[in-house]
């Protein structure tokens, strides 16, 4: 089986206590083998700890009670899936770092994975410490330009979108609500970014 290598945040970033230039070099040359493209998996996992937790905008609302386990399930077949056929660079953000590690050990892939540690309400990484929230999202930018990221594909939880076409969310979360969809407003005016195809859950799921 093969195993992911690991690179914490602070070892690419030239702004951050840890820097260490090989490592950011070992990255860069494997975007550079990838064209400069990437894959961004936002909180993978999210929705498995969570999936009756009551939402705080609701009393009487289950995160996901509406969705089929087995949509959920077969979305995290497929990110699997498309990881274990990874052989580039991978950018991981989670707030539960012990949690993603273990997923990301259990997957025969020969990817890097790149950890963000974010907050733990939201996709925001938490470093540089005692940055804004504005600074945190600017610092990852200039990263990843640094290291010759040109198009980042995003994948992860929680994708909330379509609201007003009737999904089951609407009555709860604002159009493009999230924390796939905040990573992609902070990033999308600096670097060209996209949803993975099939790879967010919900995405475009509705009522079972």
């Amino acid at each position: 089986m093969r195993l992911a290598k690991i690179i914490p945040y602070k070892n690419i970033c030239v702004s951050l206590p840890g820097y260490k230039l090989m490592k950011k070099m070992i990255v860069t040359r494997t975007i550079m083998k990838s064209r400069g493209r990437a894959l961004g998996i936002v909180h993978p996992l999210w929705c498995e700890k969570n999936w009756y937790k009551k939402e705080p905008l609701s009393e009487n609302y289950d995160t996901f009670a509406p969705v089929s386990r087995d949509i959920y399930n077969s979305y995290l077949d497929r990110l699997k899936n498309r990881v274990s056929k990874e052989n580039g660079i991978i950018f991981l953000f989670s707030s539960n770092m012990t949690s993603a590690l273990n997923w990301v050990r259990g997957i025969n892939t020969g990817a890097s994975f790149v950890m963000i540690k974010t907050t733990s309400f939201g996709p925001t990484p938490d470093l540089p410490k005692h940055a804004t929230r504005a600074d945190r999202w600017k610092t990852l930018v200039f990263t990843l330009r640094n290291l010759g990221v040109t198009k980042l594909a995003l994948a992860g939880e929680v994708d909330l979108k379509d609201m007003a076409s009737g999904g089951i969310y609407n009555k709860v979360f604002e159009k493009k609500a999230g924390c796939v969809n905040i990573a992609f407003d902070n990033l999308a005016p600096f670097l060209e970014v996209e949803k993975a195809a099939s790879l967010t859950f919900p995405g475009d799921v509705h009522i079972r």
